[in-house]
């Protein structure tokens, strides 16, 4: 307690320090301005969120007694590497591919010094069977990993939905999956999301790159070790289906057209939203939609492919609406 303590007051001074001082700090890096196209915050912001989200986790992460000393070296190596990759993203925008093949580079690094970061095998409650990759554990994993990741980055695009959604994530993980999530983080958590929120700072590529990182690292880590508790993969899925069905139905939409299926654009189902509610609203549909669909799901209180199928459905019928009255409005 007393360590959290004394760590609690090493993150906000350096935070109330870096905020007092970020134009001395970083000039004109890692400003974000506005060109009112795909950038249409008011004014120019820094993209520094995960900088702090990493000082955080380096902060308590060197204290946690829930790894050995090898672990922490190997761990926050990668991750630190992963946050790297995000900086030269943020300061000279990294093309996806290079992005996404750096990233699975550290990802394979870390599998081979621990391989619970590899992804063996999954349980279906369905079907009540174990599924075994056996050969196909690495390529299942790098998937499931950069998959994530970018689904992460692309609803990043409005302010605090990606750290929302991390949080929200982080809050489930701990409780179903037991992956750690030490009480001052969280509470730093919402604390950094409220600034972002707010606008003071934007979560940054390195952010998303970040929270991406460790969600999906941590998950497929937690999963393996909790394996005897048969958690269901049908769950994890539930959790991660609203960022994930936005990101494939754009990937679709994108190769019809003959795009890039990275290519920057704003069709997300957020940046429909947002023309039509509040950012505030939007927030508290996000949350509950996730909350509330993991939460039947982990506790078994509605069938995993009866909740697939609502979310996807409800996904569908809203995309649907928001598409037919805006196409009505432009007329």
């Amino acid at each position: 307690m007393v360590i959290n303590l004394i760590l609690s007051i090493i993150f906000f001074s350096i935070h109330f320090y870096v905020e007092n001082n970020k134009k001395k700090i970083f000039k004109k890096s890692f400003l974000d301005v506005p060109d009112f196209e795909r950038k249409i915050h008011n004014k120019p912001t820094y993209l520094i969120g995960g900088h702090y989200i990493f000082i955080l986790y380096i902060i308590f992460g060197i204290f946690s007694p829930n790894y050995g000393l090898n672990e922490k070296i190997i761990y926050f190596s990668i991750i630190s590497c992963v946050f790297i990759i995000g900086i030269f993203d943020d300061l000279i925008d990294l093309k996806p591919i290079l992005k996404l093949s750096l990233v699975l580079s550290f990802y394979l690094i870390l599998v081979h010094f621990d391989e619970d970061y590899l992804l063996n095998k999954v349980y279906f409650e369905t079907f009540d069977k174990n599924l075994n990759f056996g050969v196909y554990s690495y390529f299942i994993s790098s998937l499931c990993v950069l998959l994530f990741i970018n689904a992460i980055n692309l609803i990043d695009g409005i302010n605090g939905l990606a750290m929302l959604v991390f949080t929200i994530l982080s809050v489930f993980l701990n409780y179903f999956l037991k992956v750690d999530l030490n009480l001052f983080v969280f509470i730093f958590f919402i604390f950094i999301y409220f600034n972002i929120f707010n606008g003071k700072y934007f979560l940054g590529n390195s952010g998303s790159l970040l929270i991406g990182a460790i969600i999906s690292f941590s998950t497929i880590k937690a999963y393996n070790v909790n394996f005897l508790n048969q958690n269901s993969a049908e769950d994890i899925f539930i959790l991660f289906l609203i960022p994930g069905i936005d990101m494939f139905r754009l990937f679709i939409e994108r190769i019809i057209k003959k795009k890039n299926p990275f290519s920057a654009d704003r069709n997300h189902l957020h940046h429909f939203l947002i023309k039509e509610f509040s950012l505030k609203k939007i927030l508290i549909f996000y949350s509950l939609s996730i909350s509330v669909s993991s939460y039947l799901a982990f506790e078994d209180y509605v069938s995993e492919t009866n909740l697939i199928i609502a979310v996807i459905f409800s996904y569908l019928s809203l995309l649907y609406f928001l598409k037919k009255k805006l196409k009505k409005f432009n007329k």
